[in-house]
């Protein structure tokens, strides 16, 4: 019997009593926790919306599952957009105020106490 797992392959899974093949298999063990973790990590946020939801209703189908995924995705998509329309306010304040100031003839020299 032949498995492969991420960065290795075990031919059998047998434990010895000398910890080689043991050795092996949690070597084995230990990079594909690994890469399971680098694989999950940038979807942290879709594991932990299926984690909570699995605990409360302890089952869940495909459909539920795709539901959960879309809903999470459409809400990343939403907050990357609010915060793309945050930066451009604040940019458009600033040049604003850097209009503003040169119009003024205050260009940055009036201190905060000041009236210009």
């Amino acid at each position: 019997m032949s498995e492969t797992a991420v960065g290795c392959t075990v031919t059998e899974i047998t434990v010895s009593h000398s910890g080689v093949q043991s050795s092996a298999v949690q070597h084995c063990h230990r990079n594909s926790e690994v890469a399971a973790h680098d694989l999950l990590m940038p979807y942290g946020d879709v594991v932990m919306a299926l984690s909570i939801v699995l605990r409360i209703k302890r089952t869940l189908d495909g459909v539920e599952i795709d539901t959960i995924i879309s809903d999470v995705e459409a809400r990343r998509a939403l907050e990357r957009q609010r915060r793309a329309d945050w930066r451009k306010r604040v940019l458009a304040a600033s040049r604003f105020r850097a209009k503003s100031d040169y119009l003024d003839g205050t260009v940055a020299t009036s201190s905060p106490g000041q009236v210009p």
